[in-house]
Parts: C-alpha cells; sequence; structure tokens
C-alpha cells in the first residue's frame, strides 16, 4: 500500500504494475500524486500545491490479465479469441482496456487485457466497489486473474489492510 497525500490510500496489484500509468489515471480522476522526489506532480505545471484540492477517499487499481495460476502458485500466460467482454460501469468506476470480443489474444506479450480502477469514500467502499465491479466484469473465450482477484478482495486480512508486500507469497488460493 502507497499513501498518496494524508488521506488516500493506493494499492497496486499486479507484478508488472506501472507507477507513471497508474498515476496517471489517479490524475485524471483529479488527484495529485507524489512523484519520484516525494513532490507533487503539479509543479511542473506551475501550479501551486495549495490550489490543488486534497485528495479524499480511497483508489485501488487492478490488472486484468490473462494468465492462470499453476500448482505451485505461479502464474502463465494463456492465449485465445475474446468471444465476450462486458465491463463493469458507474460512478467511482474506470476500466482502461484496448481489447473487444472478437480479438484474438497472443500468449506471447504482456497479458494485461484491461487496468480496472476504483474510487470511493473510504477503503471499505473501494473494496466493495471493486469486488462489485469484478462481479459485473463477463470475459469469455480466455482465462483471466479475475477469480484471483476475487478471492483477493475476499480474504480477511486484505479486508482488514492487514498485509505487506509478501501478500501473495503467503495467499492460499
Amino acid at each position: 500500500a502507497e499513501l498518496v497525500g494524508r488521506e488516500a490510500a493506493v494499492l497496486v496489484m499486479g507484478k508488472h504494475s506501472g507507477r507513471a500509468a497508474f498515476r496517471k489515471a489517479l490524475t485524471d480522476l483529479g488527484y495529485t500524486t507524489p512523484s519520484e522526489n516525494g513532490r507533487s506532480d503539479t509543479g511542473s505545471l506551475g501550479l501551486a500545491q495549495g490550489y490543488i484540492p486534497k485528495p479524499r477517499g480511497y483508489a485501488m487499481q487492478l490488472r486484468v490479465n490473462m494468465e492462470v495460476m499453476d500448482e505451485v502458485g505461479g502464474t502463465r500466460p494463456t492465449g485465445g479469441t475474446l468471444t465476450l467482454f462486458d465491463l463493469p460501469a458507474g460512478p467511482g468506476v474506470r476500466v482502461d482496456t484496448a481489447v473487444y470480443p472478437g480479438y484474438v489474444v497472443p500468449p506471447y506479450y504482456d497479458s494485461m487485457i484491461a487496468k480496472l480502477i476504483v474510487h470511493a469514500r473510504t477503503r471499505e467502499l473501494a473494496i466493495a466497489r471493486m469486488r462489485r465491479a469484478l462481479d459485473m466484469m463477463v470475459v469469455e473465450g480466455i482465462k483471466t486473474t479475475i477469480p484471483l482477484h476475487k478471492k483477493i478482495m475476499a480474504d480477511e486480512k486484505f479486508q482488514k489492510g492487514d498485509f505487506s508486500t509478501k501478500f501473495m507469497e503467503d495467499f492460499v488460493y
């Protein structure tokens, strides 16, 4: 977990989550994020931090990958043709993707097919919103990490915020 400002907790899940890409998603939602040196990115725009509203709430992002879990808890990419692709929507829900029904997904490149981003006033509401968004997301024709994300969102330790960078090493899927 990474704190953004004093009020917004950000959770980035996925082994290749891009910090810059996630920061872009947050700034698109109206949030300022700390740069690598700890200062706000607003300075490069000629804006003083005092003129920027403070972040409110919690944002979570996860990668929906075209992967399956193996018997030792690792992941391996799969391939196939996306036959159905229905995306979640609603307040505080954003999906970034470039795939569509009929898209042939090759197993040789980055296995991500979508980024799912939610925002809510509290961590509990953000988790509930992410669970609802995962339930609404329909992907057929390929196997994805959606079942894994659902189990993580339902995990008691995760919900309590009782986790570390070793969470996935100890997580039983």
